[in-house]
């Protein structure tokens, strides 16, 4: 609302992310699957980085779609569970998209930080995504140098890690009275 009513145009706050996907590099400085192919310096030319911006929306579309119709097999999903597959499916656009920013990953740990505090089962997950993002901030907000390759590795193999977690954990984390 606040961008609609400053420029006076409905579509102006919509023209910020249709600019974004204009971006002409695969990674944004998020520690993700992207952040482990930006490093080769054949992410400089035009034609591979459009096939690979392709191939990530592909291989989101598709780890998405599986999943919901493991999810959706269920006979029925627990609030928690929602809750579980609500963090999953933010953290896995956010994994697996390209041109992301850092700043997306917000929503991820807003729901992992949830997740945490019903259930101790998640507290290595949201302190290592947690760290990870603190340590992104810092280039952003005091431009300190990180590593992005091995943030990234760190980041891949905590997602991993939640996915096996709320995939195969049939129990739900909200203990019944």
């Amino acid at each position: 609302m606040p961008g609609i009513m400053m420029r006076g145009n409905l579509f102006a706050p919509f023209e910020i992310y249709n600019d974004q996907t204009k971006e002409t590099r695969i990674n944004l400085n998020i520690p993700n699957f992207s952040g482990l192919l930006s490093t080769s310096s054949l992410m400089e030319n035009g034609n591979i980085y459009r096939m690979m911006k392709v191939f990530l929306i592909c291989i989101t579309i598709a780890i998405l779609m599986i999943a919901y119709l493991y999810f959706i097999n269920k006979k029925s999903l627990s609030n928690s569970k929602m809750l579980e597959v609500a963090a999953w499916t933010c953290w896995t656009c956010v994994m697996f998209l390209p041109t992301m920013h850092d700043r997306y990953m917000y929503v991820a740990d807003v729901f992992l930080i949830l997740l945490m505090s019903i259930s101790k089962k998640y507290i290595l997950n949201t302190s290592l995504a947690l760290f990870v993002s603190y340590l992104t901030y810092l280039y952003a907000l005091l431009n300190i140098q990180i590593n992005i390759f091995l943030l990234s590795i760190i980041a891949l193999f905590n997602y991993l890690l939640f996915s096996f977690l709320v995939i195969f954990s049939e129990k739900s984390i909200i203990k019944r009275q």
